[in-house]
């Protein structure tokens, strides 16, 4: 009887360490899925044994302010370039919020305690400006760059129809044209400037955020001095979108036309050169 017991018992328990490792081994595969974008099958279905990392169904910290002095860091980009959705993975990770030079109410009512806020008390504080004067008020600064064809289109819908929102067909035959004419130059105009940032300055892309999040951030947070735990990772990982995510609708090939994409694409070879340069610059 007794030997029977200790065989149950040995194979029970070498079961269990079976089990255990296959759960480490899949969780691993998963939060790698995750990673790669923040809306793959695995992000919005969630894996089987994982079900309360459900996008949206796991609790991060809340968010507060830091309670000691951060550096003063803006978070720079062209209006429709993903800003307002860094902050949110950022805000997710660390609990900390982030501030912004703009006082949007929305905003505040939805996860963004940080309006208006422009000091240490805060990770990084949104802007949209440029100009020697308004970089000099930060020690250091995020460049987040995104496809002008996107961005332009984004903050148009954004004026158009709100954060979530779409512009509809009468809006672009009335004011697409001047719109991008006027906005695809300021993208350049502000891009080029904060490369000019004369202190700590990390550059990034967009659609490397969205294809891979995880390297992205670390990085980020790296640069911002900031210790992450895996927990904290994954946490942002499985609230990725937060809750000005855009839906996605399919917009004509025709809202572009042949001149605009001609000229935007000379506007991306400029600046792409100007990135290049100043990375040269700090090699050498």
């Amino acid at each position: 009887m007794m030997n029977t017991f200790r065989r149950f018992y040995r194979r029970l328990k070498s079961s269990v360490v079976c089990v255990v490792v296959y759960i480490v081994v899949i969780n691993i595969v998963c939060l790698y899925y995750l990673s790669r974008s923040p809306s793959p099958w695995i992000s919005h279905h969630g894996p089987f044994f994982l079900a309360h990392l459900r996008r949206g169904s796991y609790t991060c910290k809340t968010i507060g302010f830091s309670p000691t002095p951060m550096p003063l860091t803006a978070l720079a980009s062209f209006p429709g370039s993903g800003n307002t959705w860094l902050r949110h993975l950022v805000q997710q990770a660390t609990g900390i919020a982030t501030g912004s030079v703009y006082n949007d109410v929305t905003l505040k009512q939805h996860g963004f305690p940080g309006k208006g806020v422009r000091d240490g008390r805060v990770v990084m504080v949104k802007t949209h400006e440029w100009g020697s004067e308004h970089r000099r008020a930060f020690s250091r600064a995020v460049l987040l760059i995104r496809d002008p064809f996107d961005s332009l289109l984004a903050e148009f819908n954004r004026r158009n129809g709100g954060h979530r929102g779409h512009a509809l067909p009468h809006d672009f035959a009335k004011g697409w044209q001047t719109y991008v004419s006027l906005q695809s130059r300021g993208w350049v105009d502000m891009n080029t400037d904060w490369l000019k940032f004369d202190g700590p300055l990390l550059i990034m892309q967009y659609r490397d955020l969205q294809t891979n999040m995880l390297n992205e951030t670390r990085r980020l947070f790296n640069f911002l001095d900031m210790r992450v735990s895996d927990p904290e990772l994954v946490c942002m990982v499985s609230n990725a979108h937060g809750k000005f995510k855009r839906p996605k609708i399919q917009v004509s090939s025709q809202v572009y036309s042949s001149f605009m994409r001609s000229t935007i694409g000379n506007y991306i070879q400029n600046v792409t050169k100007e990135i290049q340069n100043y990375y040269k610059l700090r090699k050498s």
